[in-house]
């Protein structure tokens, strides 16, 4: 069955939706990476004069410090005479031919120590913020990622992070914060240094983007990462004896035009007093929302982005809806350009029950989540039947506000000139599901995941019946719903709010994020064109990702979905094998199989993956997956194994070739839950895929008569 011609999946996806889901490949430098930023960064920067940027981009509270001339004047005098030999050397480093970036660690960190001391000893009682710009020479910053948590390696590190701190307990100065300690989520911005001039990140090519842009550009993807609730990200570039500001979204980068320190060898006071002022704003007074986090997410009384412990928001979705976030996100894109989706546990303010809160950024020319879960109900509901078990209730949703209008690129950036060229804008989405889950990978038992996703499947076809395909399977996008009791807070035993999960005594997955799902529209003339791809690219169909390598067109079928579906399977069984797996040779040969099969920072490297992972010989491609299926039969997972084994068939099945061939023998088992044909990939029906999920237990109530798909919502009153 295949989708009507209006809804056909465009070409060109995006390389951020594979940094978002795929590990770095084995070997493979960060200055790879960020060579596909700019690909990505293309057209999308905009340079301007530093006057307007630091007018319209930091525009700054007026406080008795950086607003008070004489008090400026004051603090950069004392900064000269204690820092005399530092600012000589810094100069004295920039006419260097050739210099190392790390000479220039010490000196900057002594003037930053000595800005921050005269700011104190001349105005103490106007520091409002502590933050720091923390060196990190030697050590990388540390990186929590919801999905691999203490697995994945930390992801580089910027010259110096401006670090959040907590106040000390006496005076004002943060002497006290240990470097060691910063991890990314307390950083909100970053100094990154060159040792010359011409590595300042501007070009006059626009087709050209400079190393240091993407560099800073990568950095400002792991802050978003590491804080979701960041609407954008300042960067400053000091290379040589010059200085710019960034700022980064998730349309692309401004960049300021550069700023002299130096001329004739002597220091250019009216510059210097800019960066010493740029320094107290960033260290002393800016506020957090000034800095780019989302003002309509406020930490709750106790927490900070300084502690060592994830903070918790409270976060107002509309009039009538408010929820408060429970540590980590479930899930976060490491994307910049993009959706930036994330995902929290939360509990509803007003009723006390467990929810689910996505936050990310939609297209302005794409339906609105929260109208696709309407359009949804309102179909099974004039078809007189109940929504399908195996997908999310839908309780609140909407987009962001911001000061009166609607959250977007634009409205942030302000100046119509930095803007135009923006197409589609990007709208801040918040939505709020009633169902509450645990990711596929923290599963109890084989039959959980796999009854997970076999309801998962069924909610999937019921939708296809009334004329909804998801058109973003995904690792993420699936959950397994849990049984859940709230504890309040309890101040007299010291304990906060909390939830106990268990698991339901019936297992049910459900599906998630709708936002990318097409609909059936009465007339398909009148519908708006989305984005350049859809779905999340290490799970895409092989067909997609090879139409989009090719810059071509194609129809999308449920057969896409469904080969997606076999693919997260297999990832989550992968996830849960490296989380469980002791160190040592098993887990080592664990972590190379998987990267064989998912690692890539592009398409085309993800597509020559697949050809490498589901080779011709047909005897033979179930060699790529030994590790896993040794990890299942060590651990005894028999039926999880013989699940592995059909949707490896499934998969390669789905493969677009050039002929049609009969499956070769299966692995002992599987041979009753496959039944398709290599090559096929306009055949792969729901009740194939259906078949490879159906556990023992559901078997044989089929072979009883009965329907399989009785699986009943338990859920806590």
């Amino acid at each position: 069955m295949s989708y009507p011609p209006e809804q056909t999946s465009p070409s060109a996806p995006k390389a951020s939706s594979v940094a978002g889901w795929t590990p770095v490949p084995e070997g493979r430098s960060t200055e790879i990476i960020r060579k596909n930023f700019k690909d990505e960064l293309v057209h999308n920067v905009k340079y301007l004069d530093r006057k307007l940027f630091t007018m319209k981009f930091l525009p700054g509270k007026v406080t008795t410090l950086t607003s008070n001339e004489a008090t400026v004047a004051r603090i950069i005098n004392a900064v000269k005479a204690e820092c005399h030999e530092e600012i000589a050397l810094i100069e004295e480093l920039s006419c260097a031919k050739s210099v190392s970036e790390v000479k220039f660690y010490p000196p900057m960190t002594a003037i930053f120590a000595s800005i921050e001391k005269a700011c104190a000893e001349v105005s103490p009682q106007t520091r409002q913020y502590y933050r720091s710009f923390v060196s990190k020479d030697k050590e990388l910053l540390r990186w929590e990622d919801p999905l691999l948590p203490n697995i994945l390696e930390a992801r580089g590190k910027p010259d110096f992070a401006l670090a959040e701190v907590s106040p000390p307990e006496d005076g004002v100065l943060t002497t006290h914060l240990d470097p060691k300690s910063v991890l990314w989520r307390h950083c909100s911005a970053f100094i990154e240094v060159k040792g010359s001039a011409s590595d300042l990140p501007i070009t006059r090519d626009e087709k050209a983007i400079k190393d240091t842009l993407a560099q800073g550009a990568d950095y400002a993807r792991i802050l978003f990462h590491a804080r979701p609730f960041q609407l954008y990200v300042y960067g400053i570039f000091f290379c040589g004896d010059r200085w710019c500001l960034g700022y980064f979204d998730r349309r692309g980068a401004i960049i300021a035009a550069p700023v002299t320190l130096f001329k004739d060898h002597k220091l250019v006071d009216t510059e210097f007093r800019n960066f010493v002022k740029m320094i107290i704003r960033f260290t002393w007074e800016i506020t957090p929302e000034e800095l780019g986090h989302d003002p309509s997410m406020v930490l709750l009384e106790g927490h900070g982005h300084h502690s060592q412990t994830p903070p918790r928001f409270l976060v107002a979705i509309d009039d009538s809806v408010q929820v408060r976030t429970f540590g980590l996100p479930m899930w976060t894109s490491q994307s910049m350009l993009g959706r930036g989706t994330a995902v929290w546990h939360a509990v509803d303010v007003s009723s006390g029950l467990p929810v689910i809160l996505k936050y990310a950024w939609r297209s302005q020319g794409r339906l609105a989540e929260s109208a696709i879960y309407e359009k949804i109900s309102s179909a099974f509901k004039e078809a007189g039947e109940p929504l399908p078990k195996g997908m999310a209730s839908f309780k609140s949703g909407g987009d962001a506000q911001l000061e009166g209008g609607t959250l977007t690129v634009r409205a942030l950036r302000k100046l119509p000139e930095f803007t135009k060229d923006i197409q589609p804008d990007a709208v801040l989405h918040r939505v709020v599901l009633n169902d509450f889950g645990k990711s596929l990978w923290k599963y109890s038992s084989g039959e959980e995941l796999m009854d997970a996703m076999y309801t998962a499947v069924s909610a999937h076809q019921d939708l296809y019946k009334r004329g909804f395909l998801h058109r973003d399977v995904s690792a993420g996008n699936i959950l397994i719903r849990v049984h859940t009791v709230y504890h309040p807070a309890n101040p007299e035993k010291s304990l906060e709010e909390r939830f106990e999960m268990e698991d339901l005594p019936i297992t049910e997955g459900f599906l998630t994020d709708l936002e990318l799902a097409s609909y059936p529209v009465a007339d398909p003339a009148s519908k708006e064109a989305g984005e350049t791809m859809t779905g999340t690219v290490a799970f895409m169909a092989t067909e997609l990702l090879k139409a989009a390598v090719a810059g071509k067109t194609i129809t999308r079928t449920a057969a896409h979905d469904l080969e997606s579906f076999c693919w997260v399977f297999i990832y989550s069984l992968y996830l849960r094998a490296l989380r469980d797996a002791p160190k040592g040779q098993k887990r080592t040969a664990l972590q190379r199989e998987y990267r064989q099969i998912f690692a890539a920072i592009s398409c085309g490297e993800l597509l020559e993956k697949r050809y490498v992972s589901l080779p011709s010989d047909q005897d033979q491609f179930l060699e790529n997956i030994d590790c896993l299926r040794a990890h299942l039969d060590d651990l005894q997972e028999t039926t999880l194994g013989i699940c592995l084994n059909t949707c490896w068939y499934l998969i390669k099945g789905f493969q677009p070739t050039r002929s049609t061939r009969p499956l070769p023998p299966m692995a002992p088992g599987a041979t009753d839950n496959a039944q398709v044909m290599f090559g096929s990939s306009t055949k792969g029906e729901h009740q194939n895929v259906l078949l490879a999920f159906s556990t023992p237990e559901r078997t044989r109530k089929r072979k009883r008569g009965d329907s399989g798909t009785d699986v009943g919502r338990e859920r806590a009153a």
